[in-house]
């Protein structure tokens, strides 16, 4: 209590603020619903102040482990409320008046005013929404009052709760938070990346989701970058880091010398750090590692077998139940497709054909709604999956990210960034052959490369009709169609290091797959790295397996 009081003390906040959190610190609340209350508190809170008091006691509290899995959300959510949108420019919001002003016109000369009346209604309506957020961010220009942030020590408690320095949600913050807000934000960032690369702890998900930060044209931004990718980068990313660090002087034109020698010399640094890890990493290599039972971890973290049951099982129930709507929906567009030229083309009276083939239309995009709407409930286990060091929940996570949904990808595809990279040699009987398949769509797209047989014609156009639909609905890129997944850099490290451990022969061509599309490493650096050494692995374990079977 002793150490808590100092620390509150040295808080800079107000004295009503400071009383309240004594009593929340005498209170210690244990009970579930104490501890929802105060985590809703944190993030209903609008007095800035007692919002970064909350945040702080969160990170100093003794939480179970279930609680610090929703204190991470909420203080994720915190830092994410500081983050600003990104507005419509002032060229956009012209062009869209300009756009409704021509559609008005059209509407007052035309004959059917309506549609034209409406389309103008949405326009305005898009650019008002673009005025208010630039007239928001002029706002959040003013001068603040003094005190602790709420984001600051969101981020501190996180680093305090997971033990790992939140360098993404800083970047974030450090690119996009708030103008009164940024002073603070970089100087947090540039500690946070200080303390990773003395920490030398690798760790490829969170390298790969900064890196676009050492092309800040920043030039304190893209040093700490650097700095904290010389102690978290992989082993196998010196060049991809050299690769970044050419990229980011090529781009600062406007920096004077001393600040580019600064940042050659970060640079430097960084890629000397990451080959002495990889020279301690070969030397480990001739040591054979001690195998560990396949499956197996921590008991106190380790969940219920009927409790992975019931997670695999509601994810094909909700799967299976879209597959047959939205197969339905198909089946009515298929029949509209084919049917209406038919009507047209042949001779006779086909008028009530074609009002068939027209009504089936409508009677799709029915069958498409009931499918969007189909959502697990508020008991389902996919809410309380989490990562707490058991590779057994990653199969049911993997399968969960099918059911294309955006709350639950946002639910799912951080515990797989967490988890994914963890699973070892020992671990290849966890995933089922569809289980690995779906690790393998999230990779490069499930258009491109299947490891099973040829797909049904009913899948294939359930999945034409899904993908488009899941697109129009701004689905993040997280594990998502093959283009969308395409572009999350994160999601794909994250399973190229699964397939460094777990993968054989059959994944081989969807890593060099991925091998091909990010040739252009100036884009994709640490990703092509990645890709380039797992296909490595793979083809040295394609030999090895076929040489152990010439010597059988």
């Amino acid at each position: 209590m002793t150490d808590l009081t100092r620390e509150m003390d040295a808080l800079d906040l107000p004295e009503e603020t400071r009383s309240a959190l004594r009593e929340i610190i005498a209170s210690a609340p244990r009970s579930e619903s104490d501890l929802e209350v105060l985590l809703k508190a944190v993030e209903r809170a609008t007095h800035e102040p007692a919002r970064a008091a909350l945040c702080w006691y969160l990170g100093v509290a003794d939480l179970s482990p279930a609680h610090q899995d929703r204190a991470k959300e909420v203080l994720k959510r915190v830092v994410g409320s500081y983050v600003r949108p990104a507005p419509l420019s002032a060229g956009q919001i012209r062009l869209r008046l300009l756009v409704a002003v021509w559609l008005i016109l059209v509407a007052v000369a035309g004959d059917e005013p309506t549609p034209s009346i409406i389309f103008a209604a949405l326009l305005c309506a898009h650019g008002a929404m673009g005025i208010a957020l630039l007239i928001r961010r002029w706002k959040e220009r003013r001068p603040r009052p003094a005190g602790e942030r709420a984001a600051i020590q969101a981020l501190r408690s996180l680093h305090r709760i997971t033990g790992k320095p939140p360098i993404s949600e800083a970047a974030r913050l450090a690119a996009l938070g708030q103008e009164w807000l940024r002073s603070e934000a970089v100087a947090e960032y540039e500690s946070l990346c200080t303390i990773a690369a003395e920490t030398g702890r690798s760790d490829p998900v969170m390298a790969v989701s900064i890196a676009h930060m050492a092309l800040h044209p920043d030039p304190s931004i893209a040093r700490s970058t650097l700095r904290a990718l010389g102690g978290i980068a992989p082993h196998y990313a010196a060049a991809a880091v050299r690769e970044i660090a050419d990229t980011a002087l090529a781009r600062a034109g406007n920096w004077s010398l001393t600040e580019r020698g600064m940042l050659e010399t970060e640079a430097a640094e960084a890629v000397a750090k990451i080959e002495r890890r990889s020279e301690a990493r070969a030397t480990e290599m001739e040591v054979p590692p001690v195998a560990e039972p396949s499956g197996q971890d921590h008991a106190e973290t380790s969940p219920s077998r009927a409790y992975l049951n019931h997670l695999a099982w509601d994810v094909r129930r909700i799967r299976k139940g879209r597959r047959a709507v939205f197969g339905l929906a198909g089946v009515c567009f298929a029949f509209a497709a084919l049917g209406l030229p038919i009507a047209i083309v042949l001779p006779g009276d086909k008028t009530n054909f074609a009002v068939a083939c027209a009504l089936a239309i409508p009677l799709g995009m029915v069958f498409v709604l009931v499918g969007m709407l189909i959502q697990p409930s508020s008991r389902s286990p996919i809410w309380m999956a989490g990562w707490r060091g058991s590779r057994a929940e990653i199969g049911p996570l993997l399968e969960a990210t099918r059911l294309l949904m955006p709350n639950v990808l946002h639910r799912v595809a951080p515990r797989l960034y967490e988890g994914l990279p963890e699973l070892r040699r020992t671990d290849q009987e966890l995933l089922t052959p569809y289980q690995r398949q779906c690790l393998v769509d999230a990779l490069v797209g499930e258009w491109l490369i299947n490891r099973s047989r040829r797909r049904s014609a009913l899948r294939r156009l359930v999945d034409a009709v899904a993908v488009p639909l899941g697109k129009l609905f701004r689905i993040p890129g997280a594990l998502f169609g093959s283009n969308a997944t395409y572009r999350d850099d994160v999601m794909r490290t994250a399973i190229l290091h699964a397939l460094m451990n777990i993968g054989d022969e059959a994944d081989a061509p969807a890593v060099r797959l991925v091998v091909q599309r990010t040739h252009n490493r100036r884009q994709h650096p640490i990703v092509h790295a990645a890709a380039v050494e797992c296909l490595g692995i793979l083809d040295e374990r394609r030999r090895t397996a076929r040489g152990a079977e010439q010597i059988g």
